[in-house]
């Protein structure tokens, strides 16, 4: 037997013998016939009837708590099913080439389900946690030198005239090449860019950036308004998890 069912029927008992004296001040001569008056020296067929009442209404209790998880992880299906999903610890890493090791002009790769190693101080003692990768990484000797946001577009040299009339802000960033390395030197295709502070504004530049870019200019520093290119808005996309990359979110057997 369960043995929450011994508290829930102290609990209703008790409350059952409140509520029947406050039953017996409002209704004096409705509870003078059952002997609602005096607590002690009860009526003992009184007493077997609240404590039969009381057994039952605990079971009724104890099968309501029973289900209240069951009721509760149904509304969460339908209302907010991702609150439901196994969330694994998971962590953002910077990575950062050595820039001393070799030519990095065609970029370092690391490959998905590469091993990252973290080491925490867990009771004095040193204990190792392992990550692995999710998606395949390309390192390239370049930072990005500085992020600003134009509230006009004309504050731009170089932006051709429809694209101007149309922007009504724009996002400048100055990149810069490390080692030695040009920017003609490198066999850059794609380059990935990572809004790494949490907030309102992160969340505006990650809208603008994805549903309201008109263009992209990408034009050498200290060139003219002629050595400029005009990318289109469709280049720019979001990285999501490929196909069957859901799966490696999973814990591996024995882990």
């Amino acid at each position: 037997m369960d043995e929450r069912l011994l508290r829930l029927y102290e609990r209703e008992l008790e409350f059952l013998r409140e509520g029947a004296g406050e039953f017996a001040r409002i209704y004096p001569k409705v509870a003078s016939h059952l002997n609602l008056d005096s607590r002690h020296d009860p009526d003992p067929g009184v007493e077997r009837l609240l404590e039969g009442l009381g057994f039952l209404t605990a079971r009724i209790q104890l099968q309501m708590e029973s289900e209240f998880p069951h009721f509760t992880r149904n509304l969460l299906e339908r209302v907010q099913p991702h609150s439901l999903a196994p969330l694994p610890s998971m962590a953002v890493v910077q990575l950062t080439p050595d820039l001393h090791q070799g030519s990095l002009v065609k970029g370092f790769s690391l490959a998905a389900d590469s091993a990252l190693n973290a080491f925490a101080d867990v009771e004095g003692q040193s204990a190792r946690c392992e990550w692995r990768s999710l998606q395949p990484v390309t390192l390239w000797p370049l930072q990005i030198e500085s992020a600003e946001y134009l509230p006009s577009a004309n504050l731009l040299s170089g932006v051709p005239a429809g694209l101007a009339v149309e922007a009504h802000s724009a996002i400048r960033l100055r990149l810069k090449t490390t080692a030695g390395t040009l920017f003609n030197q490198l066999a850059l295709e794609h380059l990935c860019l990572y809004l790494g502070r949490p907030g309102a504004p992160t969340l505006a530049v990650h809208e603008a950036l994805l549903s309201r870019t008109l263009g992209i200019i990408a034009r050498p520093s200290g060139s003219d308004d002629d050595g400029c290119e005009v990318i289109e808005p469709g280049h720019i996309s979001q990285v999501d998890l490929e196909p069957g990359q859901d799966a490696q979110l999973k814990p591996r057997a024995g882990e």
